[in-house]
């Protein structure tokens, strides 16, 4: 995406739309500024339920919440409630109430049981995920919680202070970025997502062996 001036495309920070953007000096649009300007908060979180994506905002002084930092992609579900929240408490395991795992937690709200978190595991080990749940991102297929990419909700996790604010809400748009989209499909067998930075290569040729010795080459 490119904005044009008097037919050529503009560079660096602009205002448009009620957000501040950034784009490159060939004027492309910058879709993830974590690069330029970091991560060091405070962030905002809108969650466009419609089309399960998750966008950060950070904070331009006096202006507020208007940079959109990224976006990630995520499955919500029809009992996701819609409204601001403020996040109360994080896990780094957490055992759910269908007896499965998941990673990176954060609560989304006070007293409700809706979390963002990681894809599903069997437990509470990197090499027990479930490929369905990455494959599925992007559709609404969970219980209510907000799943992402392994690596997206280490990233809320680690950069997201408890009592960020979170807007959950509807729309066509994704938001003000394209919609994200995985990078590919993983085997139905695998056991590991790819984007978990706990990986190891040891770890993963482990599991490819377990994998192997279960189904059969």
């Amino acid at each position: 995406r490119y904005y044009f001036v008097d037919s050529y495309p503009v560079t660096g920070w602009q205002y448009l739309d009620g957000y501040k953007f950034y784009f490159a000096e060939d004027g492309k649009l910058v879709q993830d500024l974590e690069p330029i300007i970091g991560a060091s908060g405070p962030f905002q979180l809108m969650i466009n339920k419609e089309m399960n994506t998750l966008t950060v905002y950070a904070k331009d002084g006096e202006n507020g919440f208007i940079i959109p930092l990224k976006s990630f992609l995520l499955s919500t579900g029809d009992d996701t409630p819609l409204g601001t929240f403020k996040t109360p408490e994080k896990y780094r395991w957490r055992l759910m109430n269908s007896g499965v795992y998941a990673q990176y937690a954060t609560r989304l709200g006070q007293g409700l049981p809706f979390l963002f978190h990681s894809i599903i595991y069997d437990r509470a080990d990197t090499y027990s995920a479930w490929a369905s749940t990455y494959n599925h991102l992007g559709v609404a297929r969970s219980a209510g919680c907000i799943r992402l990419l392994s690596s997206d909700a280490k990233w809320v996790y680690d950069q997201c202070a408890v009592g960020t604010t979170v807007t959950v809400y509807n729309n066509m748009r994704p938001g003000p970025y394209e919609r994200p989209v995985i990078p590919f499909e993983i085997p139905f067998e695998q056991t590991w997502d790819p984007s978990d930075p706990n990986l190891t290569t040891a770890g993963i040729e482990k599991a490819t062996a377990d994998v192997m010795a279960k189904f059969g080459s």
